[in-house]
């Protein structure tokens, strides 16, 4: 994107067939309103001087690395590796991605509002020790979803976290 671009909208690339490899995102751009399953990028990069945005192995994160905010949807991996340091998982950063598992960091706090809806590949979770909060619809819809383990530190699940994981046989 040019520099000067200050937002992109979640319906920005609507309807756009061809998936881009890589989303530049420049410093004066301070608004993402993406979802998960936009277009098929396979990597982000962020201009250095960017005040809130950052990108670590192509993923978007916020400047200072705390909070994953969008995965790259155009990645095609079996098993998703959340970084350490990531406390926090944005609204709809995995959104309609499919991969089979993810591990999520020690460092885990918070996972937004529909991170994982629709990650129909997505069998079991096992959340680390440290997480207290999952959001509305986070994993909404996630129909192979079959396995479930949460830490004693949970405190939270909002409204249809998992609801439509028709699979769902297991809650530890």
């Amino acid at each position: 994107l040019p520099d000067g671009t200050i937002g992109i909208d979640n319906q920005a690339f609507s309807g756009y067939k061809n998936p881009f490899d890589v989303l530049h995102i420049p410093s004066t751009c301070i608004d993402i309103q993406l979802t998960g399953d936009t277009i098929g990028i396979k990597d982000f990069q962020v201009a250095e001087n960017n005040p809130l945005f950052s990108a670590r192995d192509g993923i978007l994160f916020s400047k200072d690395g705390t909070e994953l905010i969008m995965y790259p949807s155009g990645r095609h991996e079996n098993t998703v590796i959340i970084p350490e340091g990531t406390k926090k998982i944005g609204e709809w950063a995995f959104s309609g991605i499919d991969f089979d598992s993810i591990v999520f960091p020690s460092s885990l706090e918070w996972i937004g509002m529909n991170a994982f809806s629709g990650c129909y590949n997505l069998t079991s979770i096992h959340f680390p020790e440290g997480l207290w909060g999952v959001d509305a619809y986070a994993f909404e819809g996630c129909r192979n979803l079959n396995a479930i383990e949460f830490p004693d530190t949970l405190q939270w699940i909002g409204i249809g976290a998992f609801s439509e994981c028709t699979s769902l046989q297991y809650i530890q």
